[in-house]
């Protein structure tokens, strides 16, 4: 399987607000950074801190402009755009998203998570 199916699978949990079918696809030990929570150490602390919230206060979440960055036969680099929709004020809101893939034949799609990074587009204002 491609890392485009992992990524497409991932995206389509998010939108189900799947948290529990969405574990599977990370690893235990992932490392993550997030829009809400600065970094999770785990897979459980990421879906109780960064997901459970965000997820249920979202709809039409998708990732958009995947670009691979690296690729080897055992690790894929992704960098990619996302977009969604706040529940509270039906805002677009869209980001960018690094996802780091490595290879298990145990894993859903044949990839394990290791690490994300997702965060909101930059301030345009100055420094």
């Amino acid at each position: 399987m491609s890392a485009r199916d992992w990524l497409a699978d991932f995206a389509a949990r998010v939108r189900e607000r799947d948290v529990d079918g969405a574990l599977p696809l990370f690893d235990p030990a992932c490392l993550s950074f997030g829009t809400r929570v600065e970094v999770a150490r785990d897979r459980e602390s990421l879906a109780a801190d960064q997901w459970t919230p965000i997820w249920h206060a979202t709809t039409g979440f998708d990732f958009t402009e995947i670009e691979t960055v690296a690729t080897g036969p055992d690790v894929v680099v992704a960098a990619t755009r996302w977009t969604s929709v706040a529940d509270l004020d039906g805002r677009t809101r869209t980001g960018r998203a690094t996802v780091v893939l490595r290879a298990d034949p145990d894993a859903p799609h044949g990839w394990l998570c290791t690490h994300t990074h997702f965060s909101a587009p930059p301030d345009p204002e100055p420094l």
